[in-house]
């Protein structure tokens, strides 16, 4: 019994499903209108899932409604779908039972599509033919990505794949499709990124189709064929799980530790890297090297099938005389990291009862197991590392971190509570930043681990190596309220300095515009002029500077001095504007350069709108004879120089260079900066008498 279906009817299927999706999404009056519209749109072509031939899309069409409650039929029908299964895709579940040919004849459908002469020039050279093969032929790339899907399950034995996979220019096309991947829209050569003298039976392994192995009858010396990666049928058969067809090639004698040129992995690795239990056991059977190591990492299958958490391949390997504690040559990880660090805890339990070693530290970073699985918060991991001996307290090479400080800087609470149960030393410095489990853990915002190392009594004032910071530092410095109220509560110091900058906590916040955390600071009696030793600033200077107006309103209510100058000779005002306070609007620093001047180079227009209105100087030059319209040309701030100009700004001022606002703009490409000098009059010819 036939399915019924012609490769005319599967390509007249796609082509009237981009008819459809070009109606609908083409349809602006009816679509595009208002965003219930588009929701409307998806409802009807979620309608159209399940019809299982062209009379009913074509039925289903009709049958959309065009009336005002539109909506409301979609949305039932919709409703309808989602209690039930589609009724469409319902039907198709019985497709077997009416049409037991059903993959035959799809698959037959497939590959006498890909066998056409259109294709027999085989690979397209470039992007641009192989993208127009495809916009021309547009039912090669589902036929190609799925012919073998449909050949595997097929029924009886298909002559026309056989056909179609002794044509060598069809099977290089059908390749081409099948595996190249464009990986993003300018991703140029995407179409040749793909294996060469892949035969038809190299394809055939990769889908798993077993029917040429059991045609052709001079499959032997075939067999051992590699492609442009060095890789013969047995390596796709192998990475894919087909059983059977890996079977077949193994009586047909193929090689079993042959290598691919690409990162020297044999069958085996690959099959272990997969999870693919059937094929690794065929191939120990065969003889296969189990401890044999790819060339690019080093690594055994045993920790490719550890690394992606294989429990069954892992056990496979482990009887056929796996070496544990095999490390590989990129980072010297054994196959107990792996597992540890991916939090496979069964794999890891397999591991441990061959003898893995617990504590063995990896090449590249000295990490051990328990490092790795602290740090990436897998608490049954670190649990069974920890009861087979784990060193709790052990340091990595790289960083000089503990499993606890890994973990306290992620936040890993269970697992933090583990280590620390176990007795782990809760102010271990790392030898990187000199921080201390707690700096971690306030300096990313942890409350909950930060809890816990509190409770432990952890030194709440410790001063990290690299600047001197406390862990209430470091959260004042991120804004983490919830830590700062912790730490403080502890006793923690309000008013220390670091030792880099000089600067307190409330400087750090202020700096940054954590008002909630300035808030609470000033509760605690901090110092609110206290200037550090970078620039003598204050947390006014540095809260004015940044912008940060609801801290300044917080400094200011605490009294915080308005005029109180940094060693720029800048004050708040400088850095901020706090005129309403009565700071002099055009006061000038070491540099001769007055807020106006600052603001109209940083951009800031709510700023410059401000001292404008309080009567700044408007044309004041600066020590290099830069105005405020010189200094906002040069950086593009387009409304700064609208400010300035609507305030009458000398369009055609020079600076030490005999540079203008125009001539700055224009060599720095502000185009919009341009326009608007221009519109105010400046010339291109300054110097000239020309217009």
């Amino acid at each position: 019994m036939s399915f019924g279906f012609s490769v005319g009817d599967f390509i007249a299927a796609i082509e009237l499903a981009n008819k459809i999706r070009k109606e609908f999404v083409g349809a602006p009056s009816q679509f595009k209108a208002i965003s219930d519209e588009f929701l409307l749109a998806q409802l009807h072509f979620d309608s159209l899932k399940g019809k299982k031939s062209l009379k009913a899309i074509r039925t289903a069409l009709k049958e959309l409604s065009t009336r005002s409650d539109a909506y409301d039929d979609a949305y039932n029908d919709a409703m309808e779908r989602i209690e039930g299964q589609l009724g469409g895709e319902k039907e198709l579940s019985k497709q077997k039972c009416w049409f037991p040919q059903a993959e035959t004849d799809i698959a037959t459908i497939c590959v006498t599509y890909l066998s056409f002469n259109v294709f027999e020039t085989g690979i397209c050279q470039n992007d641009k033919e192989f993208e127009e093969r495809l916009q021309s032929n547009p039912f090669y790339n589902y036929a190609s990505h799925n012919w073998g899907h449909h050949a595997r399950n097929a029924s009886t034995i298909i002559q026309e794949v056989i056909i179609f996979l002794e044509r060598k220019a069809q099977v290089e096309a059908s390749i081409q499709a099948l595996l190249v991947t464009k990986l993003y829209l300018t991703d140029s050569g995407y179409s040749q990124r793909h294996p060469r003298q892949m035969t038809g039976l190299h394809l055939a392994a990769y889908f798993g189709v077993e029917i040429p192995f059991n045609v052709f009858h001079e499959i032997g010396p075939t067999a051992h064929l590699q492609d442009s990666y060095g890789r013969t049928p047995l390596f796709l058969a192998a990475e894919n799980g087909h059983e059977a067809v890996v079977q077949l090639l193994l009586d047909k004698g193929a090689e079993v530790d042959t290598k691919d040129t690409g990162y020297g992995q044999t069958p085996l690795s690959l099959a272990a890297e997969n999870g693919h239990e059937a094929a690794v056991q065929l191939l120990l059977e065969k003889g296969a090297e189990v401890n044999t190591k790819d060339t690019e990492y080093g690594r055994t299958p045993l920790c490719f099938a550890t690394e992606n958490g294989h429990e069954a391949v892992v056990q496979l390997l482990l009887e056929k005389g796996a070496q544990v504690d095999t490390k590989d040559t990129e980072y010297g990880e054994t196959p107990l990291c792996f597992a540890a660090r991916n939090g496979h805890d069964a794999v890891v339990q397999l591991l441990l009862q061959k003898g893995a070693k617990v504590n063995t530290k990896d090449t590249e970073y000295g990490r051990t197991p328990l490092s790795l699985a602290a740090e990436n918060g897998h608490e049954a991991v670190v649990q069974q590392l920890l009861q087979k001996g784990g060193k709790v307290d052990t340091k990595d090479t790289e960083y000089g971190r503990t499993p606890l400080s890994f973990a306290a800087r992620n936040g890993h609470e269970a697992v933090v509570q583990l280590l620390l149960e176990k007795g782990a030393k809760v102010d271990m410095k790392d030898t990187e930043y000199g921080q201390t489990p707690l700096s971690w853990a306030a300096w990313d915002g942890h409350d909950a681990v930060v809890q816990q190392l509190l409770e432990k009594h952890a030194k709440v004032n410790t001063k990290n190596t690299e600047y001197g910071q406390t862990p209430l530092s470091l959260a004042a410095e991120n804004g983490h309220e919830a830590v700062v109220q912790l730490v403080l509560e502890k006793g923690a110091k309000v008013d220390t300095k670091d030792t880099e900058y000089g600067r307190t906590p409330l400087s750090f916040a202020a700096r940054n515009g954590h008002e909630s955390v300035v808030q609470l600071l000033l509760e605690k009696g901090a110092k609110v002029d206290m200037k550090d030793t970078e620039y003598g600033q204050t947390p006014l200077s540095w809260a004015a500077g940044n912008g940060h107006e609801a801290v300044v309103q917080l400094l200011l209510k605490k009294g915080a001095e308005v005029n109180t100058k940094d060693r720029n000779s800048r004050t708040p005002l400088s850095l901020a504007l706090l005129l309403e306070k009565g700071a002099e609007v055009n006061t000038k620093d070491c540099n001769s350069q007055t807020p106006l001047s600052l603001a109209s180079w940083d951009g800031h227009e709510a700023v410059v709108q401000l001292l404008l209105g309080k009567g700044a100087e408007v044309d004041v030059k600066d020590g290099n004879s830069w105005t405020p319209l010189l200094l906002a040309a040069r950086n593009g701030h387009e409304a700064v120089v609208q400010l300035l100009l609507g305030k009458g700004a000398e369009v055609d001022a020079k600076d030490g260079n005999s540079q203008t606002p125009l001539s700055l703009a224009a060599g720095n490409g502000h185009e919009v900066v341009v326009q608007l000098l221009l519109g105010k009059g400046e010339s291109l010819y300054p110097d000239s008498d020309d217009t």
